[in-house]
């Protein structure tokens, strides 16, 4: 009786388990949260994943004011593009896109 609980227990432990994950179902938003990753970290995955498969990645940004107006659309651009170039702890969401440009441009300054 103990041999046979013993094969019993051993070729249960030998038994695979089935649950696979590949990598493309690991690094998804929903999985990472699940894994108590911080909304920084999965933004990070995220736009480091779109580098790697050479796919433009263009985050929201929340705290831009368009109104639909050309002109007051045109000025709010211009001031705030003042602001972060004055402030450079201002967030311009260009962290971690690497836009490689061949030429310089006023953003360079």
């Amino acid at each position: 009786m103990k041999r046979n609980l013993l094969l019993g227990i051993l070729a249960l432990a030998t038994l695979p388990a089935f649950a696979s994950m590949d990598v493309k179902e690991s690094t998804t938003p929903e999985t990472l949260r699940n894994g108590n990753y911080s909304e920084e970290c999965i933004r990070l995955i995220q736009l480091n994943k779109a580098y790697a498969n050479a796919v433009p990645y263009k985050e929201p940004d929340y705290n831009r004011v368009k109104i639909g107006n050309k002109v007051f659309d045109t000025t709010s651009d211009v001031v705030r593009n003042i602001f972060i170039y004055l402030d450079p702890s201002y967030d311009d969401h260009k962290f971690f896109t690497r836009d490689i440009r061949m030429n310089t441009g006023f953003e360079d300054l």
